[in-house]
């Protein structure tokens, strides 16, 4: 009798399933609209924090200059705080920035 009802009960799921699950949405990576540039840089002087921050400052008032940009954070070493979950985590060095 557990044979019949556990056989049963798939002869009825599977094709249940094959209609169900392609009216069910889906998307690999959901839609993310931050008004967020992120630019990472490191300098051909490792270990020099100095230049790393030299260059990481020209490149702010740069992006600044642009009339779109209202806002510009550098981070010189550690990088930034991960703002999105896929973002890879920035390996502490002083010619990063």
């Amino acid at each position: 009798m557990k044979l019949v009802t556990v056989v049963s009960t798939f002869v009825i799921l599977i094709p249940v399933m094959k209609v169900l699950i392609p009216q069910l949405p889906s998307e690999f990576f959901p839609y993310a609209d931050k008004d967020i540039l992120y630019i990472d840089i490191e300098t051909e002087l490792a270990g020099n924090m100095d230049a790393t921050e030299k260059l990481t400052d020209k490149i702010a008032e740069l992006i600044m200059k642009e009339p779109e940009i209202t806002s510009c954070t550098v981070a010189v070493g550690n990088g930034l705080p991960k703002f999105y979950l896929t973002l890879p985590t920035a390996t502490p060095s002083k010619d990063f920035g």
